[in-house]
């Protein structure tokens, strides 16, 4: 548990780990843990409640509420823009510049996330995506800014790590967004980020989330690292984050911490 006021709570759920039952299968979930892991009250049917998910392989932040009204809190702030979800990922390629992704998604009966043509007028489904400096697949992080497309010269295969915003998520909307940027998130299968770099990047989490999930594939670099609302927030760290050389490492942590 990573923290908890007026029946809201945030969860850490490592990679390799479902949030809610897929269809068909006896795979552990989040969602099933609940119970146990916040109680069960008798005046509340249904409660507690995941209020968001996270795909398998992605790590971090989930959300459930304890009662109705925490539910209903948390989704009337989520309509009005006032929820921001910051994620941390490792993507291919050397993104220099901030940028915001419109582009609408098809999420309509698809295992795979369909980006159209055209923006969505819809700023909650927009993704803000941040360049935070740059690395190669040996972990040595390369020149950031104006000089880190200079810098991609020292590397075949460089990676950026990068903070993404959403405000209220569709189905793979940053995995599907930053692809369709030309920047696969690393460990991407689904969405074209499995190349040469991840041959030189550890295929695994930190030791804790190993043990929590043993049987884990090879590591998504995808991790829900803050969430804030009004009266509600809360942060974790990537299980990835020692992979990352220092400069990097304190970028990712100015990324979440709850006092930036």
């Amino acid at each position: 548990m990573l923290a908890k006021a007026d029946g809201l709570v945030a969860l850490y759920k490592p990679g390799g780990l479902h949030s809610a039952a897929i269809a068909g299968s006896v795979a552990p979930c989040v969602e099933a843990r609940l119970p146990a892991l916040l109680g069960k009250g008798p005046e509340h049917e249904g409660f507690p409640r995941l209020l968001n998910r996270l795909d398998g392989p992605t790590s971090g932040i989930l959300l459930a509420a304890r009662t109705p009204q925490a539910a209903q809190r948390f989704h009337a702030a989520e309509d009005s823009g006032q929820v921001a979800k910051t994620y941390l990922a490792l993507v291919h390629g050397t993104l220099v510049q901030p940028v915001t992704v419109r582009r609408a998604l098809d999420t309509a009966n698809r295992a795979t996330t369909r980006v159209l043509p055209d923006d969505t007028p819809d700023p909650l489904r927009h993704t803000e995506v941040m360049p935070l400096g740059t690395m190669n697949a040996m972990g040595a992080a390369l020149p950031c800014g104006e000089n880190a497309t200079a810098g991609a010269s020292l590397s075949n295969t460089p990676c950026t790590l990068v903070r993404c915003v959403i405000r209220k998520g569709a189905r793979h909307q940053i995995r599907a967004h930053l692809a369709a940027l030309g920047h696969p998130i690393v460990g991407d299968v689904r969405y074209g980020g499995c190349a040469e770099a991840e041959g030189n990047l550890p295929a695994a989490p930190s030791p804790a989330a190993r043990q929590a999930v043993p049987h884990a594939a090879p590591t998504l670099y995808l991790h829900h690292a803050r969430t804030e609302l009004p009266g509600f927030r809360a942060a974790c760290p990537p299980p990835w984050l020692h992979v990352l050389p220092p400069e990097l490492q304190e970028a990712a942590r100015a990324a979440y911490r709850l006092d930036s």
